[in-house]
């Protein structure tokens, strides 16, 4: 007879990774802070990471801070081109279905929009970017792990749309009266992928990339 073993006691579970996109959200105002309440921040889980794709143009400057129901961000990536811009910001927040996320800016943005993910038994492991057209970089995606992706453009082409190489699209935000367009997208399927996002426009393109594995 086993002490640990059964009938006494059952073999404890090995912690697996998971990701699901949770939502995307838009705020169309001019501001340097926007607040999106109670966004949907996925199952509650001890083990939950949340992380925000922040999207902006109007005023050159990454995010300065983002914070999740009350939690504030760690930055894992950033890039810009001109007056648009991506960052990827993740934090463990164990509590809240829902929450408040503040995305703050150096300056007044035109709009500004992220993409929630949820990311369980999560660490942080690496990012890639590209500001060329189209969007071109490879990330390595660990086995039990995955990775998120944002794409932008500001080429001012109405009902411009995005299409995704070795990523699977979970929103595509056309752009209307000349405003950004952008993109979010997820994989949970290992390797090191070259990563393409294409849009229908030329002007400011961004992608930014970042993985994760089991924690």
């Amino acid at each position: 007879m086993t002490m640990f073993g059964s009938p006494w006691f059952g073999a404890a579970e090995a912690a697996t990774f998971s990701l699901s996109f949770n939502a995307q959200y838009e705020d169309t105002s001019d501001a340097s802070t926007y607040t999106f309440s109670s966004s949907n921040l996925g199952t509650v889980a001890s083990g939950r990471r949340v992380g925000v794709i922040a999207i902006a143009s109007g005023n050159a400057g990454d995010a300065t801070s983002v914070t999740i129901n009350g939690v504030s961000g760690t930055v894992r990536g950033a890039v810009t081109s001109g007056d648009s811009m991506i960052s990827i910001w993740d934090a463990l927040v164990p509590s809240g279905a829902t929450g408040d996320i503040v995305v703050v800016w150096p300056n007044s943005q035109a709009r500004c929009s992220i993409g929630v993910y949820a990311f369980y038994n999560a660490a942080f492991t690496s990012s890639a970017s590209s500001s060329a057209d189209p969007g071109s970089a490879a990330l390595t995606i660990p086995a039990n792990g995955g990775a998120i992706g944002g794409g932008s453009d500001r080429s001012g082409i109405n009902s411009q749309h995005f299409a995704w190489v070795n990523l699977t699209e979970d929103w595509d935000s056309p752009t209307d009266s000349g405003n950004l367009a952008n993109t979010g997208a997820s994989s949970t399927t290992a390797g090191t992928p070259t990563i393409t996002c294409t849009s229908s426009g030329s002007d400011n393109n961004l992608m930014l990339l970042a993985a994760y594995e089991l924690d």
